[in-house]
């Protein structure tokens, strides 16, 4: 995953920086003629003759959207850090020199394909008009990417800005790690202005605001192969497709023989079990806890052990091996439906095939029911509570959301379609015909999104739902009763949230 965006060129006398396969020491324009060198072990570093700083992180850790508390807390024992939250904790009015403006910024953040570089495009665009602000930019792919943050905020030493993911949002506001940018909410961010209110209760901490959504999201994101159901000669779905047309059609697929079986097994994406439970008038979370029962998760787990007997869900040894994007089973060819974390994997998807791919809404548990897909942040940057230059990593914050040219630069694979409708309105025309189409789908469920979302994930909630996928494999593979798993899974629950 992200290869390219990992390979660098070393010499004794230069380093070529490479991102995606573009080398930026052939990029025209002076401010790409590079000033190159190494730093300690676990980075390679250069800088561009206008001032950023950039440092690849040569990661090798297992990939893990988010460092459970044991690994927070041991990298925090490592380094002999007692308490982040002392001092800086959420909500603490003392940042700093907050006022400090210039002078050099650090930011961290993740990455595959081209998306490091579009980020450091953007950054660069900043600095052109910023007065006398540069980056010192470190970053890397996914893997490993959690490992090194917990080791910089737990060692002291963490970048102003850096990026984060839902499921770690609540683990590093509770030690103190990020500052409560509240204050900023308005003005200059404008996120009064955002018209997904979903959007921004996703970035609250005890309501007040911790982070900075980049973009808008429709969670999860549900793909149908529109060239295998032609090819069946099947009807395609709907926007209002309900969970009883997708299994018939799961099991047509199946029968077709166009492909071993319909449909992805989704029973241990924590995605797919919240817009389940959202359809069913539930809820993935509740306030610091979970919005559903032991008898809800084992009629969850209970629905894919009947797809997978019956042929229509692929193969339990296929659900194992389909780590990444290129090992769906809609990639591999064994099945025409399937599932993202967001809408926007669906350009990762679409990328690895020729079939065409659409995006429908996750179905409905009827035609009346609630809506399943949620709308959330794309992504979000968060500010440390240790940052001195608070009011300058803001000001970045709001270009990095408004600015038109900052908008145009980062695209929507990354970080989701732009935040604010008057941006929406002008980039849509411009858009490639593959990324208009996670614009009509964050339009169509708009349309009809009610009730509340899942927003912030309590605390332990990411090392809880890593449990997923073992439990309803070990269902698939004969290894655990679907009663045992959903109570297996509720005891692992009661330890975490409750520990």
């Amino acid at each position: 995953m992200g290869t390219d965006a990992r390979n660098e060129r070393r010499s004794t006398d230069s380093v070529v920086h490479r991102i995606s396969g573009i080398s930026t020491a052939n990029r025209p324009g002076n401010r790409h003629d590079w000033i190159t060198g190494l730093t300690d072990a676990g980075h390679s570093c250069s800088k561009s003759t206008r001032g950023t700083r950039r440092c690849h992180m040569n990661t090798s850790n297992p990939m893990r959207p988010a460092i459970s508390r044991r690994t927070f807390l041991g990298a925090v024992a490592a380094t002999g850090v007692g308490s982040l939250a002392a001092g800086c904790g959420a909500g603490d009015d003392n940042a700093g020199d907050s006022s400090s403006a210039g002078g050099e910024l650090s930011i961290m953040f993740w990455g595959e394909g081209n998306q490091n570089e579009l980020q450091l495009e953007l950054i660069e665009l900043y600095e052109q008009q910023a007065d006398g602000v540069t980056f010192s930019a470190e970053y890397s792919g996914l893997e490993g990417y959690y490992d090194k943050l917990a080791t910089r905020v737990a060692g002291g030493n963490p970048a102003d800005i850096f990026g984060i993911h839902d499921v770690s949002l609540a683990e590093y506001a509770a030690r103190g790690a990020v500052r409560n940018i509240e204050e900023f909410r308005a003005e200059p961010l404008g996120l009064d202005s955002v018209a997904n209110e979903s959007v921004v209760e996703g970035c609250l901490i005890g309501g007040e605001l911790h982070f900075v959504p980049l973009g808008v999201s429709t969670e999860p994101g549900f793909i149908y192969d529109k060239t295998v159901l032609e090819q069946a000669g099947l009807a395609l779905p709907s926007d209002e497709w309900t969970l009883a047309e997708y299994r018939e059609l799961a099991q047509a697929v199946a029968q077709s023989g166009v492909r071993t079986a319909g449909t992805a097994d989704l029973g241990g994406v924590p995605p797919a079990l919240g817009a389940w439970l959202r359809t069913h008038e539930l809820s993935l979370l509740s306030s610091g806890g979970l919005g559903f029962d032991v008898d809800d998760l084992a009629e969850w787990f209970n629905f894919w052990d009947e797809l997978r007997r019956e042929g229509s869900a692929v193969p339990i040894e296929v659900t194992a091996a389909a780590v990444g994007f290129q090992n769906d089973p809609v990639v591999t060819a064994d099945a025409a439906l399937t599932t993202t974390a967001k809408d926007k994997g669906w350009l990762a998807l679409d990328g690895l095939t020729d079939d065409e791919l659409v995006l429908v809404p996750f179905p409905r548990a009827a035609a009346d029911a609630p809506a399943a897909t949620q709308i959330v942040p794309g992504a979000w940057f968060a500010v440390s509570a240790e940052s001195e230059k608070v009011d300058a990593a803001i000001d970045f914050l709001s270009y990095h959301i408004s600015n038109m040219d900052a908008l145009r630069t980062i695209g929507i694979g990354r970080h989701g379609v732009p935040l604010f409708e008057e941006a929406r309105e002008e980039l849509y025309p411009e858009a490639k015909p593959a990324h208009q189409k996670i614009y009509d789908l964050l339009a169509t469920v708009e349309a009809s999104q009610t009730g509340a979302v899942d927003v912030v994930y309590p605390v332990g909630a990411n090392e809880l739902f890593q449990q997923l996928k073992p439990l309803n494999e070990q269902i698939g593979f004969g290894q655990s009763g679907v009663s045992d798993a959903a109570e297996s899974f509720f005891d692992t629950a009661e330890r975490i949230l409750e520990g």
